[in-house]
């Protein structure tokens, strides 16, 4: 591997090995594509018109830091976090006291987290309250924390963890299942060829109970195709625009382009999407090659080598 670039030591310590092929060097890489595609996707979030991207850069953004990324990586960074706890009820609680703590940080709070927070919510968003993608955004890397073989248990944590702002099984369950799939790619380190979509049924088939929308939708991914209007916040439609992104996606580049050309809610489908990919096919030497990386605000997302390791550590148990 070529030499690192000098912007990943804001990211991880010098003497983290990211040259390593491990479970921790897998770990990390996903965290970072996930942050690089919400800082990224940010900028084209719900713009009137779909963007037509064909080189990928930061760009300045009227009342947004340059390169800053979005509560999608903050809140997702707190609820790994809470996986210091011993059992779903501590942990669930930790996340909502943290996330408490954090608000003044936040940037781009999606309605049903406002509401929890007791924070205003426009009339136009009322009825998206408890239904929205954000539960799914901030558990699925969580998702990495459990092996395959522990499946009871992550349904379980992420189940009681998304059920702290969402309270719709199309949220909630859409959680858990794009949380099963980061489990089963984070455990298979030669997935290169596998078909993401394939993972998803198997983590659906593995459920004893899911709504009857998601389970229709996702069997009958084969007839989707990406709205004209871009992705909403809708959790099964944020699902199913994931798998779509990550099964054409090319490599890092081409992946963050289709993610972003969807329109509509670009930083989640782009962090959630790219975390997917890294998993399943990502290289860090590809990923530490795009130069738009060193223009994103990684001090907002601090030292992650606490946080992989507490990952990597939950995954054993």
């Amino acid at each position: 591997m070529k030499s690192i670039p000098t912007w990943t030591h804001k990211v991880l310590l010098n003497n983290f090995d990211v040259q390593k092929n491990s479970l921790e060097n897998k770990i990390a890489l996903a965290i970072m594509a996930y942050a690089a595609g919400d800082a990224l996707g940010v900028q084209y979030e719900f713009i009137k018109e779909k963007p037509v991207i064909t080189k990928l850069s930061i760009q300045e953004k009227e009342g947004w830091p340059f390169g800053g990324v979005s509560d999608d990586t903050l809140l997702s960074l707190i609820t790994m976090s809470s996986l210091e706890e011993e059992n779903p009820d501590l942990a669930a609680n930790l996340f909502l006291e943290r996330l408490k703590t954090a608000v003044p940080k936040l940037r781009g709070l999606g309605p049903t987290t406002r509401a929890a927070l007791g924070l205003k919510v426009s009339d136009h968003e009322v009825k998206q309250v408890g239904n929205t993608n954000g539960a799914m955004m901030r558990t699925a890397l969580c998702g990495m924390a459990f092996k395959p073989s522990d499946a009871e248990r992550r349904s379980k944590w992420i189940l009681k963890s998304a059920s702290m702002t969402h309270q719709n099984p199309n949220a909630t369950f859409s959680a858990v299942l794009l949380s099963g799939i980061v489990s089963e790619l984070t455990d298979n380190f030669a997935s290169r060829e596998i078909d993401v979509y394939e993972i998803a049924i198997k983590v659906l088939n593995e459920l004893d109970s899911r709504p009857e929308r998601l389970d229709s939708e996702l069997k009958n991914f084969g007839k989707w195709s990406p709205p004209a209007n871009g992705i909403s916040l809708d959790p099964i439609e944020t699902l199913l625009a994931v798998i779509w992104v990550v099964k054409g996606a090319k490599s890092f580049e081409n992946l963050y382009i289709r993610a972003c050309q969807l329109g509509g809610d670009t930083d989640t489908v782009a962090a959630l999407s790219s975390a997917v990919y890294a998993l399943k096919a990502g290289e860090m030497e590809q990923f530490l090659a795009m130069q738009w990386l060193s223009d994103i605000k990684w001090d907002e997302v601090g030292n992650l080598e606490n946080m992989i390791y507490l990952v990597a550590k939950n995954r054993g148990k």
